[in-house]
């Protein structure tokens, strides 16, 4: 199997509104679950991450991310739930946002839906954050 990789890492590095040819992994230790395939997420940059997202990244030791502004983020933008390989979701907080957690060793939060936000297609958005998941080049 090839190496994962970190996204600061990748030889060829995504720019925003490309759909991704990598299949994309769980990042934490001791799981190999696949989150999702190629060709399925766009990359965009969102800029409202809820604080509860950050807050709970921040408390997750064993997991090694580059450090952003807060500001803006890059995301794996899906408007399917279905179209994740392995991806399971919180209940909705009090403000609409659902978390999104492998669904192998139930560990994140990867990235967020937030159920009151429509994105400019009119359709929902499912973010899956660029630089918490691991990459492989699909073959």
């Amino acid at each position: 199997m090839a190496t994962k990789q970190q996204f600061a890492e990748l030889a060829t590095q995504p720019k925003e509104g490309e759909r991704n040819i990598y299949k994309l992994y769980c990042p934490y230790n001791n799981c190999s679950s696949v989150i999702l395939s190629p060709g399925m997420g766009i990359l965009r940059k969102r800029a409202q991450i809820p604080k509860s997202f950050t807050d709970l990244e921040k408390d997750e030791k064993e997991l090694s991310t580059s450090e952003g502004n807060g500001e803006v983020d890059l995301f794996w933008v899906l408007g399917d739930p279905f179209d994740f390989d392995n991806l399971g979701f919180s209940k909705s907080s009090s403000a609409g946002v659902k978390y999104l957690a492998c669904a192998d060793c139930d560990r994140g939060p990867l990235g967020y839906h937030d159920s009151n936000f429509l994105a400019e297609e009119g359709g929902k958005e499912f973010l899956l954050r660029a630089n918490l998941v691991l990459y492989v080049l699909s073959q």
